[in-house]
This record gives C-alpha cells, sequence and structure tokens, in this order.
C-alpha cells in the first residue's frame, strides 16, 4: 500500500496491517473497507484475526489507479467479503445490484478472476453478513435468524442460473417487497415506513448544502496554496505531486 503505508511506517510499523493490530482494531467486530493494495501477508493476518473485508466497486472504477483489490487471494484466503456502496457524492453509487455487476465486470478484466454469480449473491447476502460479524443472525433463511427478506419480480422467465438472472437482471424498481426481521418495510413496491418523496426532498437539500460547503473548503484551500506560492515557491515541494497538480 504505497501512500497509505507512509504513515504507520513513520511511526516504526511495516504497514497499515501491523498499525491496527497494534491499536486492537483486528477483528471480528472491524471491517475494513477497499484495501487495494493488501499483499498475501497482511491478507493472512485479516483471516487470522477473523477481520471482514468491503469491497465498493464503482468508486474503484471511477478513481482506478492500476491497482484492483485482491478478492480473489481474498476468498482463497476464506475471507469474508461484503459488497459495499461508497460513494453516492460522486459517482450515484446506491444501486446494490449495480455493484455487483460492476465487481464481475473489473474483476474479471483487472484481475482475470472469473467470479461466479453464485459468489457474488453470497457477498451481497450471507457473505456481507459474515464480514460484518452478524452471520449467525442474518444473510439467509434460515430457522433461528431474523427474517430479513426481499422479493424481486424481475419480470422474465428464469432460465438456467437463478444467480446469474439476479446479478444480470435486477435493479431497484424490480423490488417488491421486504422484510426487515420480520416486518413489512415495502410493499408493492412501496416504502411502507416512511414518505419517499419527503426523504428524497431532503436527501437532496443535504448534498446540495454539501456541495456547496465543499466548494468553499475546496476554495479556501486553493487561496493558501496560492499564497504559500508567492510567499515560498519551494514549499510546494512538500505536498504531494498530483495535488499540486490541481493548483
Amino acid at each position: 500500500m504505497p501512500e497509505s503505508n507512509q504513515m504507520p511506517q513513520a511511526h516504526g510499523f511495516k504497514g497499515t496491517v501491523d498499525l491496527l493490530e497494534s491499536k486492537d482494531l483486528l477483528g471480528e467486530d472491524s471491517v475494513l473497507a477497499h484495501f487495494t493494495h493488501a499483499d498475501k501477508k497482511q491478507l493472512e493476518k485479516i483471516e487470522e484475526t477473523g477481520t471482514g473485508l468491503a469491497h465498493c466497486p464503482s468508486i474503484l472504477a471511477y478513481d482506478f489507479n492500476g491497482v484492483w483489490p485482491n478478492v480473489d487471494t481474498a476468498d482463497k484466503e476464506n475471507i469474508s467479503t461484503g459488497l459495499g456502496i461508497d460513494d453516492h457524492y460522486l459517482i450515484e453509487s446506491e444501486n446494490l445490484f449495480q455493484e455487483a455487476r460492476k465487481a464481475k465486470e473489473k474483476l474479471e478484466d483487472e484481475k482475470n478472476y472469473r467470479i461466479s454469480y453464485k459468489g457474488l449473491f453470497r457477498k451481497m447476502t450471507s457473505e456481507a453478513a459474515e464480514a460484518v460479524g452478524l452471520g449467525d443472525e442474518i444473510g439467509s433463511i434460515e430457522k433461528g435468524k431474523k427474517a430479513d427478506i426481499v422479493l424481486l419480480n424481475l419480470e422474465i422467465d428464469f432460465e438456467g442460473n437463478v444467480y446469474r438472472q439476479i446479478i444480470e437482471n435486477a435493479d431497484e424498481e424490480n423490488i417488491q417487497e421486504v422484510f426487515v426481521d420480520g416486518e413489512q418495510v415495502v410493499k408493492d413496491g412501496e416504502v411502507t415506513t416512511m414518505n419517499r418523496d419527503e426523504v428524497l426532498e431532503e436527501k437532496e437539500q443535504v448534498k446540495q448544502e454539501f456541495r456547496e460547503e465543499l466548494d468553499k473548503r475546496f476554495f479556501k484551500t486553493r487561496m493558501l496554496f496560492k499564497t504559500l506560492r508567492i510567499i515560498d515557491y519551494r514549499t510546494l515541494k512538500l505536498i504531494p505531486y498530483k495535488l499540486r497538480n490541481l493548483f
């Protein structure tokens, strides 16, 4: 992990995993996101401690730096890895079915890893539950587990691999019924526990406020670096190359 290892190494650690372990931050109650540059040794340590991983395909595809996460190695090490939705500001990543399709596309293109549709489905359900330490409670339909159930209507004739049909064809509009711990929260495709239009309106307002605040802070930062450049151009040598190019 090039950049992410710099801080741990500056404090005497070999890398991020060693730092997290020293702070007792590895374990079944921890989930590590991305870990794009994790090597086999680091993944072995993650597996030993029962730590889960979250793989967020769309944001990585958006900011792809030539290295794709070692999901294939994580699978071989029996590390529980769930699909995650990382960002809804830059790429509108709010669709888990979309994430599954992006994961399959990129893992096959970048890692030559032919992940099965069943494997992807598990990363959306049972394996994701294991990754967050809740595998005994949710993630699959079994006696004694909470009744978290999603019913889909794909409006197509099922042929062959049911997992493939779901991954390739399912989308938000195909969700008909949703039950959380046995309580129905979506009926006939409509949320029953809140006013959807009001929530979406509030969401857009929050996003707009966030954008405005981000623009203000970015402007202030840009002005600061311009001032530094006037005072002493050598100061910019302390700023990472990619960041300097923004100014």
